[in-house]
């Protein structure tokens, strides 16, 4: 007994403390389509909703919406853990997507999904990629989070007829995932990689709520979705905005008491006040001239929408 008792002192404590990656009701919040622009992108969301099991193990299925709304076309993924490596199926089999037991120095195989053009079908094909990783940092975040990064080893490298290296830095975060796109796939090789736009605005389930920097400036709710680009925004009959652009003076109509906040992109507070059902006038001739957001709290939801200061 004093044999077993001296064994189990000794597991790691990796083991005994094992994060899992995906609980049930973990959220993920991406834009998608943004052309650097964050505020006019659509919103993608990947929900881990319920369990499966493929060939014998247990598994989870995490389902993607596209601006709050489940489509045909949305992706559904599955996903497995094995203490701290993470698994992704696809086309029956099980690949590595996540290792967060892995020291700086450390080499790992990842299979990537690439779509390769076929000029025999004159379309996109899903082709596999694997490839050498090499772990080059491992660092901790505000939230405690383990961040890997991990770039192509040498030999696996692709190289293009411009001597660039086509094969992406590959980075991930525990609990949080790639944030250029959830899974590792790659539009023809041409991802960018994680330090030149992040995808990933927040990340929460019962433990840890993270929203990152990027996002956290604009001080918008993580479900935030494009509700109008147009310049002169009038996104149903119960709310307008005029004029737009406008040089003093805006008139705001509701169909019922809401509370009104004005912020412009880079997070600062201009206005915040409740205004009442019907036609409701501001003087603006203070404001610098810019681009704003108004948030219109009504009982039921939250809008956006956006005002220009000439």
């Amino acid at each position: 007994m004093k044999n077993i008792i001296f064994i189990l002192l000794f597991i790691p404590v990796s083991i005994l403390a094992q994060v899992e990656f995906a609980p049930l009701g973990a959220k993920w919040y991406y834009n998608l389509e943004a052309n650097g622009n964050i505020l006019n992108s659509h919103l993608n969301t990947i929900v881990a909703e319920n369990d499966t099991v493929i060939n014998g193990v247990d598994c989870r299925i995490l389902q993607q919406y596209r601006d709050n709304v489940a489509t045909t076309a949305n992706k559904r993924y599955i996903v497995k853990q094995e203490q701290g490596k993470v698994y992704y199926y696809y086309d029956k089999q099980f690949h590595l997507l996540f290792d967060f037991d892995v020291k700086e120095g450390d080499t790992l195989l990842f299979t990537f999904v690439y779509n390769k053009y076929s000029y025999d079908t004159m379309e996109l094909v899903d082709t596999f990629l694997s490839a050498r990783y090499i772990v080059t940092e491992i660092t901790t975040n505000a939230q405690n989070l383990k961040n890997i990064t991990t770039i192509p080893v040498e030999e696996d490298q692709i190289i293009d007829h411009q001597n660039k290296i086509l094969l992406p830095v590959y980075s991930y975060t525990e609990k949080i995932g790639f944030d250029r796109d959830f899974m590792p796939i790659l539009d023809n090789l041409v991802y960018p990689t994680v330090d030149n736009f992040q995808m990933l605005r927040c990340y929460s389930d019962d433990a840890i709520s993270y929203i990152s920097e990027s996002w956290q400036a604009f001080h918008l709710s993580c479900n935030y979705s494009v509700v109008t680009t147009v310049a002169n925004p009038k996104d149903d009959t119960n709310i307008s905005i005029l004029p737009n652009p406008f040089a003093d003076i805006i008139r705001i109509v509701l169909t019922e008491e809401s509370m009104v906040k004005i912020v412009s992109l880079d997070g600062q507070e201009f206005f915040n006040t409740k205004l009442l059902a019907g036609h409701n006038e501001l003087s603006l001739k203070d404001f610098p001239k810019g681009i704003y957001m108004i948030m219109i709290q009504e009982k039921t939801q939250v809008k956006y929408l956006k005002i220009i200061k000439i």
